[in-house]
């Protein structure tokens, strides 16, 4: 599904930083085009659209109302153009928005005809509700394949304002002026700072040389155990030499020991950032830990 150039229903949660999958960053890069959108079907995305006709005729059949034709199609916010939401369903008689959802997550939903829908959802259903000015937003949730329920939420009007406040807020203080919001995963910080800027530089602090130092403690640390790791793999190879299987003495198989054979493949261009410490800034990195290391050393035989 192209993003681009809007904010839609399910973005809310992402923004409201109640996403378990999505963030801010990665919002604002779908809405931009700076990356595609996650949205390549899964098998589970496949099956759940798949049972949204279903889901659907349930809903219908149970609170006896009929479903405008379906797919309904994008409806946009009466007072925002940027924000737009596409319901999976909305009843002729205009009492309410449906939103169906097929899941695993047992844990997550409320009982049937609560209100207990998991934030996320819940983020959306605000937003369908502000764009179709429905006051209802009923979810038809299929649960593990087994049991069906229908839970309801109703408009509440702080609830919608601090909601669509927040998207109107992240449009024009990210996507409009093209300023992307933090990163908040470590991968996010990679892409986000993957291009340097030649000449540019920062100074020195106390804080960024403890992180520097720990940094570098820790490659040393990798080194070692990379070395170590190899050792011990030809000691294991050395015992085995060209067996497959380590058993015990009834014969049941402990270590398997097969030739895996890696086929050539090609790494599509990427750019990253190679962080190098000079040697100087190395030489008084491990002096000042040798130094307080044996501080430390010398303050427990005083003890």
């Amino acid at each position: 599904m192209d993003r681009t150039g809007y904010l839609g229903a399910s973005d809310a949660g992402a923004i409201l930083g109640v996403d378990p999958w999505r963030t801010p960053l990665r919002v604002y890069q779908e809405t931009i085009g700076e990356v595609e959108s996650d949205d390549a079907p899964s098998l589970q995305a496949e099956v759940g659209t798949a049972l949204e006709p279903l889901l659907l005729r349930k809903w219908s059949r149970r609170r006896g109302i009929e479903i405008e034709d379906w797919p309904v199609g994008q409806v946009t916010h009466p007072e925002l153009p940027f924000i737009r939401a596409r319901p999976d369903g909305l009843a002729v008689d205009g009492s309410c928005v449906i939103e169906a959802k097929s899941t695993d997550e047992w844990d997550a939903w409320g009982p049937d005809g609560s209100n207990q829908v998991p934030l996320y959802y819940m983020a959306q259903g605000v937003v369908l509700m502000a764009c179709t000015g429905r006051d209802v937003v009923e979810y038809p949730v299929l649960l593990g394949k087994r049991e069906f329920r229908v839970l309801r939420v109703e408009r509440e009007g702080e609830l919608e304002a601090m909601v669509i406040g927040r998207m109107a807020d992240f449009w024009r203080g990210h996507v409009e002026p093209r300023t992307p919001p933090d990163p908040q995963t470590d991968k996010e910080v990679a892409i986000r700072w993957r291009h340097a800027v030649a000449g540019k530089t920062v100074p020195m602090t106390p804080e960024f040389e403890e992180i520097l130092a720990d940094y570098h403690r820790t490659t040393l640390t990798l080194r070692d155990l990379t070395k170590h790791k190899d050792h011990l793999r030809s000691q294991i190879l050395r015992r085995v030499e060209d067996a497959s299987a380590v058993v015990d003495e009834d014969g049941t198989m402990l270590v398997s020991l097969p030739s895996v054979t890696r086929k050539e493949y090609v790494v599509h261009e990427s750019t990253m950032r190679r962080i190098t410490l000079s040697k100087g800034l190395k030489t008084l990195l491990e002096k000042r830990s040798w130094t307080v290391s044996r501080l430390a050393e010398l303050e427990v035989n005083d003890d």
